[in-house]
């Protein structure tokens, strides 16, 4: 199996483990993803087309999903601003992607204000898209805001939330 391939799998096993709260499990399988990424040689040309979109800012988003599901929110934050540097603007959707896990990191951290400002650019970059996966992301952090909805940047946020649906 091609390296790329090979890292791509064991990120998702990883999201899966990391969904289910396995540790251990969760590590094993994204250290094998880091490495198998690693072996991957662009230049090479051997790899099926279908993969070469897997790179390292694709696997720090596939981490930084983990990260947040495990409740690891420094090093969710860490890998959704790996995710969102990585990603070329042409890849705006995986960028707002990016952005809705780094504010979902941020809510972790207590860090609301912030974390709307990051749904804000979230929302800014999805504007130009109509990405209903985007917008699923969107909802989710809209969700992890509730506890918070007394703050006004939270309802500011939802106030734009309710813009870009429209």
């Amino acid at each position: 199996m091609p390296p790329r391939a090979e890292s791509m799998f064991l990120a998702a096993e990883a999201r899966g483990h990391a969904l289910m709260g396995d540790v251990r499990a969760f590590e094993e399988a994204a250290g094998g993803a880091a490495r198998a990424l690693e072996r991957a040689d662009p230049e090479a040309g051997d790899e099926p087309v279908w993969i070469t979109h897997f790179d390292h800012a694709y696997l720090a988003d596939e981490l930084a999903h983990c990260y947040r599901d495990l409740g690891r929110a420094e090093a969710a934050a860490r890998a959704a601003r790996e995710s969102v540097a990585g990603h070329p603007e042409t890849r705006a959707r995986r960028q707002a992607i990016g952005l809705a896990l780094l504010a979902a990191a941020q809510i972790q951290q207590r860090e609301v204000e912030q974390a709307c400002r990051t749904g804000t650019r979230a929302l800014e970059l999805l504007g130009t898209l109509r990405s209903s996966r985007g917008m699923e992301y969107l909802e989710d952090l809209r969700d992890r805001l509730e506890p918070f909805s007394g703050e006004a940047a939270v309802r500011e946020f939802g106030v734009r939330m309710e813009l870009y649906a429209a």
